[in-house]
């Protein structure tokens, strides 16, 4: 068999014992170290080193942070929570009134961060938590930009369903705007 017959993907032996394999045209190239192994997992774990769980204590974030923890182990990466207090009133009659507001919305996000905490510590995973006011989508997406995620885990129900048929979900507006990759659990 001539070297013009040969794939461009077939390895052979060269006359000084180096592995080659054939071009196109059916000149032998010697392989650079990268293409004699093949691609791992284990050796090249750089895929995401910091992942940001978008957490409102729903269900569909419940499950998001299960995978999350799991994604955690097997990358190896840092984890944070975001939660996002969307909820203060916009007109409030006194300034006490506001403030009550944002302290009960600032108790109800510790708690469920709280609870998120120790399930990933049950899980062997150090898990970093922020609680940030605004409006949902825009501030996760400012927080991904802000501290340089490579991943963001959305669940794909959270609470606002009813607004969610009017202006769309939270979950696709971030997963149009994020600078980066959105994992979306259902």
């Amino acid at each position: 068999m001539s070297f013009g017959t040969l794939r461009k993907s077939h390895l052979r032996q060269a006359g000084n014992g180096k592995k080659c394999r054939t071009t196109r045209q059916g000149s032998l190239k010697r392989l650079g170290e990268h293409e004699r192994r093949a691609p791992s997992i284990e050796r090249n774990n750089k895929m995401f080193q910091k992942i940001l769980l978008a957490y409102d204590g729903s269900s569909g974030a419940r499950r998001a942070l299960d995978v999350a923890l799991e994604l955690v182990k097997v990358a190896h990466a840092e984890l944070w929570a975001l939660a996002v207090e969307e909820r203060l009133p916009h007109y409030s009659a006194t300034i006490d009134e506001m403030e009550e507001e944002k302290e009960f919305a600032n108790h109800f996000y510790q708690e469920k961060l709280s609870i998120a905490y120790l399930q990933a510590l049950k899980a062997g995973v150090e898990l970093k938590s922020e609680i940030r006011a605004g409006h949902a989508a825009r501030t996760i997406i400012d927080f991904t930009r802000e501290k340089g995620f490579d991943l963001v885990v959305l669940g794909s129900s959270g609470h606002s369903k009813v607004w969610a048929m009017f202006l769309g979900t939270t979950a696709e507006k971030v997963s149009r705007h994020v600078p980066c990759t959105v994992l979306l659990v259902r």
